[in-house]
Parts: C-alpha cells; structure tokens; sequence
C-alpha cells in the first residue's frame, strides 16, 4: 500500500497539500489524504518505482467531496478508470481498479487528466488516499508433506520441537517409512496446493497440535539463479535448501501471504526444499511461493529423490 501524500506527484504546476482526515473518519490511511488543487484541463503524473512482480492488482483511492472534480486515470498510456470526485459530504468511497497490470519493466506510470466537474461542484480538486499493488501470487504447486514429529515443551522453557533434528533433515527418501510422534510408522503424502495458496495441515497431519511436521518440493533452475521464497506459517517455521537451514521464525502467527522473504541460491539442475513447520494450538497451515519473473524455473514435487542425503 502506497499513500498517497508520501508519493512523489508530476504536478505540473499545480499546487497540492497534505490534508489531516482525522475529524472526517478513520477510513483513511494513516488519517490523511493529498490534496491536488487541479483546474479544468490540467494534468498531473506519478510513476510508481521498485516494482518486482510481474503482474499485479492495482487499486487507487481517491476521495469525493463539494469542491471535488472529474479526472480520467491512465495506467502506462491505457485507460484504467475515471474519478467522479462530487459528494455535498467528505468521503472516502472511490476506487478504480486495474486487475492483471504487467510491469515487466519494473514500474507504473498513472495520469490524471481533469475532465471537468459535477455542476454542484465548486472546484476540480482531486483527492488521493493511496494506492495498492497487490501481486498476482502464484503459489508452490505441490508438495510432499511428513508429521507429526513431537514438539516437546518444558515448564518456563521454549519449545523444542522446531530446533529438534529429526531424520527428515539429514535423509529425504520417499518411499521410507519413518517414525512419528506416534511412535508408529508415517510416510510422505503427496499434496496439491489449493489455489489460495492455503496449505492446511489441520486436516493432514494427525495429531496436529503441539506437533511439527515437514514438507518437501524441488526447484530446477537452468543455471545458478538467485530468487526471492515469500512464506507465511502457522505457527512456528524452518526453511532449508539443499540441506542447509536459511530461515528460523520461532512464534505464534495465523498464517498469511508472504509473512517472510528468504533469498535461495539456486544450483544448476534440481534443488531440494525442505520446510519444518510447527504448531500449537489450532489452525496449522503454511503459504509458500517464489519470485520467478522470467518464468526460468519448474517446481515439482514428484521429481526421483529416492534415498537421495538431504546434505
């Protein structure tokens, strides 16, 4: 989410004002609002920097109100909406909406163009609240899954269970029976990943409380290639590569999208994920995705590791 009154606007010799929302409502980002005092005919610009999705949602808040104007949006040259700024009252109820906006180069242009105002209206000023970019997330697709391992706890002390090694940290083997917190014998299950990403482990893994379990895939990449894992756990989470351990959260989360950022150094040919996820009471479940704005790697689950060192 960008607010609006922190982006750095084209104004073309128009002049604008951070506005304090406080005494209108709470329904504004951090309370406040950029004022444009734009006329009729005038225009006004903003480019958007730093983007590294490829494809992403993009929604714009803007304000109506008395003194308000019209304005069409234009989103890197193409028509994205129009702003009808006229209400008798103050309110934060615009939005346009631009769905499946590509950035392949890595930023957005927006123009405001002021169309003319509401005949009620007294001025053409535009109101801007923010803008968000959310990326089109695409998801791990499949993933082998392990547990329960025991997750012991002591009186005043931390959790163990997710600094207790256990075998599937040092041997990865698909077709071996391992034992459990049960002390009876569990074996890798194949999962597919819902499309919201959301991989329960509620309905998986049994028990599922005060437990850790693990979940294995495999990334090929054509050559060595650095790439961004976005993660999001509940609770608790461990995250390997090829055998050695790049993220440690210790805590208790509902899980969410990209919660965490983990940069892998992908080897040419296959390269082994391991996670070890951890619960406590309730939801157990892990989000997990990565950065491949060039389409260059295949994620698969099912690819021969049998018997094969996790080191």
């Amino acid at each position: 989410m960008y607010e609006a009154e922190k982006l750095k606007f084209r104004l073309e010799g128009l002049k604008s004002m951070v506005m304090n929302m406080s005494d209108e409502g709470p329904e504004w980002g951090e309370n406040k609002q950029i004022l444009i005092e734009a006329h009729d005919k005038s225009s006004f610009g903003l480019d958007i920097n730093g983007l590294r999705e490829s494809v992403y949602d993009m929604n714009l808040y803007y304000s109506k109100g008395p003194d308000y104007g019209n304005a069409d949006i234009y989103v890197n040259t193409i028509k994205a909406g129009t702003i009808n700024g006229y209400s008798p009252y103050i309110l934060p109820s615009g939005k346009v909406s631009l769905p499946e906006l590509k950035t392949l180069t890595g930023s957005v242009e927006i123009r405001f163009v002021v169309t003319g105002k509401d005949p009620l209206s007294k001025e053409y000023f535009i109101g801007l609240d923010g803008i968000s970019m959310e990326p089109k997330r695409v998801f791990i697709p499949d993933w082998f899954i392990l547990g329960p391992y025991q997750n012991p706890r002591k009186i005043g002390s931390v959790r163990r269970g997710l600094d207790s090694v256990y075998l599937p940290e040092k041997i990865i083997d698909l077709q071996k029976d391992y034992l459990g917190a049960t002390g009876k014998p569990i074996r890798w299950r194949h999962v597919q990943t819902p499309e919201n990403g959301c991989l329960s482990l509620t309905d998986k893994i049994s028990p599922n409380e005060l437990v850790v379990a693990y979940a294995f895939t495999q990334i090929y990449s054509p050559g060595n290639f650095k790439t961004t894992l976005f993660i999001g756990s509940d609770d608790g989470c461990k995250v390997f590569l090829n055998g050695t351990e790049l993220y440690r959260y210790q805590g208790e989360r509902i899980a969410e999208p990209d919660q965490a950022e983990i940069e892998l150094s992908l080897k040419p040919g296959w390269n082994k994920l391991l996670l070890k996820i951890e619960n406590n009471y309730g939801a157990f479940a892990f989000y997990a995705r990565l950065l491949d704005t060039g389409n260059k790697l295949i994620i698969s689950a099912n690819q021969n590791t049998q018997s094969e060192s996790n080191q």
